[in-house]
């Protein structure tokens, strides 16, 4: 019984520190970050003028890294629009985490969970067809992680 309780709580510690260590390792800023996709509607046709908001999260600066956890700088919110292919590209000098909602009449709102910014983040939706306030477009984000 008791090496059973050592051996659960030794499990339970490595989980701690292995979350705490993957946390801050993918919790900094990335210089450079492309944001891109396609936005199609159900039947698969590119959406064309279709609005992209990217609610880009990132971290002061300290020392020479911008990894200062206790001074989040919040959200930059950078907004375009798709082509006639339904492309989209957005670049972003640098970003921790980023949230991406699209929008167009006569669809609904959708919307990326939390994405860990990397030098490339491909992100396509499919738009269906609905009602969407176009103010909720820019509200403030809750960001949910995403499991990789």
């Amino acid at each position: 019984m008791k090496k059973i309780l050592i051996f659960v709580i030794s499990a339970i510690v490595v989980y701690i520190i292995m979350s705490i260590v993957l946390f801050f390792n993918n919790n900094t800023d990335v210089e450079n970050v492309v944001v891109q996709g396609y936005i199609y509607d159900e039947l698969k046709y590119p959406v064309d003028n279709c609005r992209v908001v990217v609610f880009n999260s990132t971290y002061k600066q300290k020392d020479n890294d911008y990894t200062d956890y206790s001074s989040y700088l919040g959200n930059e919110v950078i907004e375009t629009s798709t082509n006639k292919k339904g492309y989209y590209n957005i670049k972003l000098d640098r970003s921790a985490f980023v949230l991406i909602r699209v929008y167009k009449k006569k669809y609904k709102i959708a919307e990326s969970e939390g994405l860990y910014s990397k030098s490339h983040i491909d992100q396509s939706f499919i738009l269906n067809k609905g009602f969407s306030k176009e103010s909720d477009l820019f509200k403030e984000p809750t960001i949910t992680e995403e499991v990789e």
